[in-house]
Parts: structure tokens; sequence; C-alpha cells
């Protein structure tokens, strides 16, 4: 058992447990997940942005609206600075609402059945077990499997967190539990 882990967590003996992870959620790991939930928004703006260059190229070219146009990149810089900026300050309230709740990082096992997922706060040993047909969107980063819910509530972990199975066939089992979950992994062919 990882030193992390505290001795009094059991496995849930509801059902058998297929797959097992122990995630620390550390600044990075935050991190990684609040920039890919604002990835969309950030590809909108600078796709805007982009189709705004050349009108304003022509605008200064042809009617000398150079003020305008200036007025105009500001703007939009600003939106995608104040965009780009959200994730920092979301994991920095985060991290202190971490500290003052956990005294630092929040530790966290998920528990993977047949029929639900069991999450279990590590420092407090409290338990939220939850269907998978909650869940509504499951996405892959770079080192992460986020799972959101409905209610604004996701669990995350990494990759490399798996003390029981791994992220293959993670990856097939959650598809198989989720069908109706948005994913950007292993898409169904129509």
């Amino acid at each position: 058992m990882s030193e992390d882990r505290a001795e009094n967590i059991q496995e849930p003996e509801e059902e058998q447990v297929l797959f097992h992870t122990h995630t620390v959620y550390t600044r990075e790991t935050l991190l990684e997940m609040q920039k890919s939930a604002i990835k969309t928004v950030v590809i909108l703006i600078a796709v805007l942005f982009a189709l705004a260059v050349p009108s304003a190229v022509a605008t200064i070219l042809e009617k000398n609206h150079y003020e305008l146009v200036c007025f105009m990149v500001l703007i939009y810089g600003l939106c995608l600075a104040c965009v780009v900026s959200i994730p920092y300050r979301v994991v920095k309230r985060q991290s202190r609402q971490y500290r003052s709740l956990y005294g630092g990082e929040v530790k966290v096992e998920l528990y993977f059945g047949a029929e639900t997922v069991t999450n279990v706060n590590v420092q407090t040993g409290g338990k939220l077990s939850v269907s998978y047909d909650k869940f509504v969107k499951i996405q892959k980063t770079k080192n992460l499997y986020v799972l959101y819910m409905k209610e604004k509530m996701v669990f995350l972990f990494r990759k490399d967190d798996f003390i029981t199975g791994d992220a293959g066939s993670f990856e097939r089992f959650i598809a198989d539990r989720c069908p109706t979950a948005k994913r950007n992994f292993l898409r169904s062919k129509k």
C-alpha cells in the first residue's frame, strides 16, 4: 500500500473492483484539467481573431480607420488573455481551498466496479458512488482521464495512477459502460 493512502480505506464491498486508481490532486493535475475544459473557448476566440485580422487590414488600407481596428485588436487580445488566465486563477483558488480543508493536496481513490464508480477521499474517508449513466463526458488529456457529470462534478485521475488495471483496458471499459457520454477517444463508427 502506498504511503499516501490511508490505512483504513478499503475497497467497496458491494461489487468486484475492476479498476482502482490512487490520485493526488496536485496543482499540475488540476491545471491540466482546467486547461482541457476551456480549450474549445480558446480555439473559438483564436478563430474569431484570425477572421478579424484580414478585415481589419482591409479597413486600414481602404478607409483609414486605424483607431477602430486597433481598438478591435485590443479587445480580442484582452478577451483571449482573460480566457487563457482562467485555469490558473481557478487552480489557485482550488489549491487554497484544499489547503484549508485538507491541509494540502487532496488524495483520492477511485474504484470502478461493473455498475458504479466509488470515489473515496483518503483524508476524510468520505465516499461517493455514482452509476455510469451519470457521466455525460469523458475526456482524455495528455496525462489525465476526466469523467464529467451533469452536476458540474468530475472524477479525475492520472493515466499512470492505476493500481488495478491499465489505461488501454480502462478506455474500452469506460466506452462500453458510458456509450452515450461524449468522449475524445475510441469513437464509435456510425
